[in-house]
């Protein structure tokens, strides 16, 4: 691992990961700048990226950084540059670290399709003559440069050799990896992010190969786009974010939150905490499937069962406890009895009786083993708790499954001493990685506030969609609105369209890019101005702030009833 000098960080050291947030206010109105990177710094952030839209707003970091040092604050600038590579010759001159768009350096779009290899090396010498200029620079002034690659803003020459698919998002870094490589520049930080946590994350493992591959381990910088606000924002990335950490998999985090920048720090060092609490080793699963129990396993989505201590969204639970009869109810009326590893090794368990089995490792044996394969309408409960780790849960499911069982598994994470945020980010840094892996068949957390939460990472890992998906930028001083306010308006407007994706960005530089994956999009398109999107595609352009959320649904409502 290369170890990265960003002002007073040094970035790259496995037992530290560094966290960071973004403005959200014009980068010229310089107190307002200041004030949010000393609220950041205030809340434990370790570093701060500005937008800079121009040679002028790149210019203006200087006096942002003058008065940051003024009032005794040090923290690290990260200059955030889009379509200009002159801004960021000249943000490198005074921030401690830049962001670059790989598509301001690579070729435009042209509608080429196809790329010999001659025409491939050609594309890549480019590359290297215009990256040569901001290496000197960099160099110069001791400036770490971040290649940052969007999902859904891949070259056509990568989609066309790998696909828009997270083999295109590394071979992208990968292809910059090697010419500043080549060129000696070795204080290179590198993200790939999408607001698809499954492909954020697969991207992220890939790009971690190669680079161990080829000797050539830097920093990674890990992020779901757009995750959004609020719980669901939360979830999202703690799915992305802390599956990649507790596999030892990045070095800085940024949460994207659709709130004020400092609101990020605290979910940032949550993630980082669960991710050291809750490690584990990723392991090769077996593809066999789970046979059909009930309305449990096979090819059905993972069901959520509502603990004991559930209090909320009960009823829209698929099992539910039934305190007087002690027994697990499905919404079908099925019965399921708990029942006891001792219970079931001393044959009270009938053959054919579906029962409910927490296991763990201390308590899995070749006597169980021979128990369970008599039993075939058993649903087993993998726990985690205190004294089961996430490491023992992965190893003992790898077991199940190389064993050639085919009962369904419910992940059961007792999560009693768990709230808030805590509770949001603990329970799915410990699901996330099994739910990404494809595996589980069912979630059953602990706690009172367990089943609206269980809904969440399954459809934050797209393992099971039972809402509407809200992709929306926490945005930054190119954003023109108050994009929080109408986040909530659109949320109100089509919390009911369960299934759709829906995008709500601040501006065109990285809306269109990083909405890739939704199905409608309202991007900010100038003061009070909002283009609206089916697609990629722009149906309404430069409709009124005020009346865009309204417009918005009446496009919805026009295809899907189409």
């Amino acid at each position: 691992m290369h170890i990265v000098k960003i002002g007073n960080i040094e970035l790259g050291h496995p037992e530290q990961i560094i966290t960071q947030s973004m403005t959200s206010v014009s980068t010229m109105d310089t107190q307002a700048i200041v004030e949010q990177v000393i609220k950041v710094a205030d809340a434990g952030g370790d570093m701060v990226r500005i937008t800079a839209r121009n040679v002028g707003e790149a210019q203006h970091l200087q006096v942002i950084k003058d008065e940051l040092s003024q009032r005794g604050y040090h923290v690290p600038l990260v200059a955030d540059i889009h379509f200009s590579p002159a801004t960021g010759d000249v943000a490198a001159t005074i921030v401690e670290k830049i962001r670059i768009n790989p598509g301001n350096y690579l070729e435009k779009k042209t509608g080429k399709t196809e790329w010999t290899a001659q025409e491939d090396q050609q594309e890549l010498d480019k590359l290297r003559d215009r990256l040569s200029h901001l290496v000197d620079i960099c160099k110069a002034h001791n400036t770490a440069i971040r290649v940052g690659v969007n999902h859904g803003s891949l070259s056509q020459r990568i989609v066309f050799k790998h696909g828009d698919t997270p083999e295109g998002m590394a071979e992208s870094a990968m292809e910059f990896v090697r010419v500043f490589r080549s060129l000696d520049f070795h204080d290179l930080v590198i993200s790939l992010k999408s607001s698809n946590v499954v492909v954020m994350v697969e991207a992220n493992k890939i790009l971690y190969q190669k680079m161990q591959d080829e000797n050539a381990v830097y920093p990674l910088h890990l992020g779901v786009t757009e995750a959004g606000s609020e719980e669901d924002g939360r979830i999202k990335s703690a799915a992305g974010i802390g599956a990649l950490l507790a596999a030892g998999i990045g070095n800085t985090i940024r949460v994207s939150l659709t709130e004020d920048p400092e609101c990020e720090i605290p979910v940032a060092l949550d993630i980082i905490k669960a991710a050291k609490n809750y490690p584990y080793t990723p392991v090769k699963y077996a593809s066999a499937k789970s046979a059909k129990v009930a309305n449990i396993g096979h090819a059905q989505a993972p069901v959520v069962m509502a603990s004991p201590l559930a209090t909320t969204g009960i009823e829209k639970a698929d099992w539910q406890w039934d305190k007087t009869q002690q027994l697990w109810l499905s919404a079908k009326g099925e019965h399921m009895r708990p029942i006891t590893v001792a219970q079931l090794l001393r044959n009270e368990v009938a053959a054919e009786e579906l029962c409910y089995l927490p296991i763990q490792m201390p308590t899995w044996s070749g006597t169980l083993e021979k128990a369970l394969r008599q039993h075939q309408n058993i649903v087993l409960g993998i726990k985690v708790d205190a004294q089961s780790t996430a490491e023992q849960a992965h190893r003992l499911l790898q077991h199940v499954q190389a064993q050639e069982f085919t009962q369904p598994i419910v992940l059961q994470i007792e999560a009693q001493e768990w709230q808030g945020d805590g509770l949001m980010v603990n329970a799915t840094v410990v699901a996330a990685p099994f739910l990404l892996a494809g595996q589980l068949d069912g979630l059953l957390i602990s706690h009172a506030e367990a089943v609206p939460l269980s809904f969440g990472i399954l459809q934050a890992t797209r393992r099971r969609i039972t809402q509407t998906e809200y992709i929306s930028c926490p945005s930054c001083g190119r954003t023109l609105f108050a994009i929080q306010d109408k986040l909530r308006d659109i949320k109100a407007k089509t919390a009911h369209l369960k299934g759709l994706k829906i995008a709500v960005m601040g501006c065109i530089v990285n809306g269109p890019g990083e909405m890739a994956d939704a199905d409608y999009g309202y991007v900010g398109a100038g003061s009070k101005k909002v283009h609206l999107y089916k697609g990629q595609q722009i149906v309404r352009k430069n409709v009124d702030e005020d009346e865009a959320a309204d417009a918005l649904l009446e496009i919805i409502n026009e295809y899907e009833n189409s």
